[in-house]
């Protein structure tokens, strides 16, 4: 058992990412970044993260076509959290279809990215 939790953030817009990479970082998480989609499950398989942010309009492979390439390893149990500015009811289902466990709008509040390392804090780190 590690005593940090591990996130890995994927999202082809720097900004978004070195945002959600502050908002994270006053978790005293452990982070990894990754700007390309077609480098997430890589890293992922390298770093094996307790938590995936993962930003769903990105050239290459969209953050759906990610998912599904995540599921088809074996990484372990964790979180992957969808991250998109189309914050409807369809993408919310397509999101939950894909196997996506949680969903937030950009750019996410401090307070649902604290409550989404919190959760996975309770559920990865805090276990007998």
């Amino acid at each position: 058992m590690c005593d940090k939790l591990k996130v890995l953030i994927v999202d082809d817009n720097r900004d978004a990412l070195f945002l959600l990479q502050r908002l994270v970082g006053k978790s005293q998480c452990s982070i990894r970044l990754s700007n390309e989609s077609s480098a997430a499950v890589r890293i992922a398989q390298e770093f094996t993260p307790h938590v995936i942010f993962l930003d769903i309009a990105m050239p290459v492979l969209d953050g759906f076509e990610v998912a599904e390439d995540l599921h088809d390893v074996d990484l372990g149990q964790y979180l992957l959290v969808a991250l998109t500015s189309y914050d409807d009811e369809a993408h919310r289902r397509e999101c939950e279809a894909t196997g996506f466990d949680l969903f937030l709008a950009k750019p996410p509040a401090l307070e649902a990215v604290v409550r989404v390392i919190e959760m996975a804090k309770d559920r990865f780190l805090t276990s007998a």
